[in-house]
């Protein structure tokens, strides 16, 4: 039995840590940087883009606001250039105190996302919206959980079960 139970959760493991790796919208285990930093250089990320299937109208509207919103985070990173090193050293460091304010600092740009994204919302049917509220969840889910899925506290062990 336990044979079978470590086998399961090897299993289990394995296909967790393959579709986080083959998966486009997750970052690599350990690697949130890269998933955050990924997720600047689109509007949108690409698998949640697709899942919206735009017309040909939408996706002219979206490649507009896309292209807007480059050059304010563009701008952006010229105006904080230290930004990702400092990030990277407080996650490294587990400074919770250092990364709230470098979030604080980062909330401009994410409310200019926001807006670039209502303005699209604004052109599509209610059944995209409801995908778009969807993927933007799942986006959400996993960035605010850290690489180990607990976002970075420990949990206390749970009790033995009572016999």
């Amino acid at each position: 039995m336990k044979l079978l139970k470590a086998l399961t959760a090897l299993a289990i493991i394995g296909l967790v840590t393959s579709y986080a790796y083959a998966d486009d919208k997750a970052p690599a285990k350990g690697d949130i940087h890269r998933g955050a930093a990924k997720m600047m250089e689109h509007l949108l990320p690409p698998p949640i883009l697709d899942d919206l299937k735009l017309t040909a109208d939408q996706k002219t509207k979206y490649d507009g606001l896309e292209t807007a919103f480059k050059k304010d985070a563009d701008a952006w990173d010229k105006t904080h250039p230290g930004f990702k090193e400092e990030m990277q050293k407080a996650h490294a460091a587990k400074d919770k105190d250092a990364i709230k304010k470098l979030l604080e600092q980062r909330k401009p740009l994410m409310d200019t996302r926001k807006g670039y994204v209502e303005q699209l919302r604004a052109s599509l049917t209610d059944e995209q919206k409801a995908t778009l509220d969807k993927g933007l969840a799942e986006i959400r889910e996993r960035m605010g959980k850290g690489p180990r899925g607990d976002q970075g506290e420990k949990k206390s062990p749970k009790p033995a079960p009572a016999e």
